[in-house]
């Protein structure tokens, strides 16, 4: 495993961990500024598409996907916070909230997956 994977890995293990628990303590009202639960989250989606550039030599397919999960995880971010106010439902941003740390926790997954990819 190369210097960068294991950096990236780490990276993503570290800030997805932090995203997560940022973006649970906004969900239950604690003030936390939602500025620094994006940071996290964009740094994880940053070494994810590292991964992904890496492990695009051995498999092009899953390093594609990966690129593309990683785009996807901002946009449902963003949409948790304007589609409940655009449709006026606020059941709507609870369904959002769960997608988006269900697919936190995947791109966390997806990340450890590229790395054990690459240790092959």
């Amino acid at each position: 495993m190369t210097k960068s994977t294991k950096i990236s890995l780490m990276a993503s293990r570290l800030f997805g961990l932090l995203a997560l628990g940022l973006g649970t303590a906004y969900w239950l009202g604690f003030d936390v500024p939602v500025v620094l639960h994006m940071s996290c989250g964009l740094l994880v989606v940053l070494a994810l598409w590292v991964l992904a550039v890496q492990t695009g030599r051995r498999s092009l397919p899953l390093a594609l996907g990966s690129g593309l999960w990683g785009l996807f995880i901002p946009a449902l971010g963003i949409a948790q916070l304007v589609l409940p106010v655009y449709l006026q439902m606020e059941e709507a941003q609870t369904v959002l909230r769960g997608l988006h740390v269900a697919a936190g926790l995947a791109t966390i997954g997806l990340a450890e997956h590229l790395a054990r990819r690459l240790k092959k």
